[in-house]
């Protein structure tokens, strides 16, 4: 005689984490929605829950690790960009990142809006107005008959509407393309031990530079036997 173990659903350790969350028990909560991840499902949802039970049990690098991840999923989550916001406040490292005046900080702030997913949703509805608006014009077309002008620049012709929209499919594509391009070669990283010691070469006899503590971003420029350079 034995007895069969039945595997925890997502929705299961969802709950589960959401129970343990409610009662104070954040590393439990913590636990529950890393058993999801570890089933390779995730969820703007879950890294936003994750996050919360991290920040609560004092792990504030892990903590913006799945805020970011969260953002990532579902970038316009008003809640997931205050808590992080708010995270960051309680840093011990105030780093200002090279380009971070007003314009550059707002194109970030646009860039950022555009996950994969947005792109293809905001080219396909591009896409498919199109079409719309020209299936619509063709059907006018037929019934108005030829008329004189069809490209006459005095009343800016009957071609320029598809122009537009035709321009608009690209920019959406090209944006498409790019989002997926610079995401790609972003190479970023996140400090989740409490601290993390930067030396001037990839050598444990080498000189301390200075000391990045838990919560801090960082940019990966290459690596070396287990090193990064950042």
């Amino acid at each position: 005689m034995c007895s069969v173990a039945r595997a925890e659903t997502p929705d299961e350790l969802f709950r589960q984490g959401n129970e343990a969350y409610a009662q104070g028990q954040y590393e439990e909560a913590a636990r529950h929605y890393e058993d999801i991840l570890a089933k390779e499902m995730s969820s703007n949802a879950v890294h936003y829950n994750l996050g919360n039970a991290y920040f609560k049990s004092g792990r504030p690098g892990r903590a913006i690790l799945n805020y970011e991840r969260s953002l990532r999923l579902d970038p316009l989550d008003s809640l997931t960009r205050t808590n992080l916001d708010w995270v960051k406040t309680r840093l011990k490292d105030k780093i200002t990142p090279r380009g971070s005046g007003y314009w550059a900080r707002k194109a970030d702030e646009f860039f950022a809006l555009w996950s994969v997913e947005g792109c293809v949703h905001a080219t396909t509805i591009v896409y498919f107005v199109f079409f719309a608006f020209a299936a619509l014009e063709l059907s006018l077309a037929r019934i108005r008959g030829p008329r004189p002008g069809f490209y006459s620049s005095s009343r800016g012709g009957r071609l320029r509407p598809f122009l537009w929209m035709l321009g608009l499919v690209l920019v959406s594509m090209l944006t498409v393309t790019g989002v997926e391009v610079a995401r790609a070669r972003s190479h970023e990283a996140i400090v989740i031990t409490p601290s993390a010691l930067v030396r001037y070469a990839p050598a444990e006899k080498e000189q301390v530079a200075f000391t990045l503590h838990e919560g801090t971003k960082c940019e990966i420029r290459s690596q070396l036997s287990g090193w990064y350079r950042i």
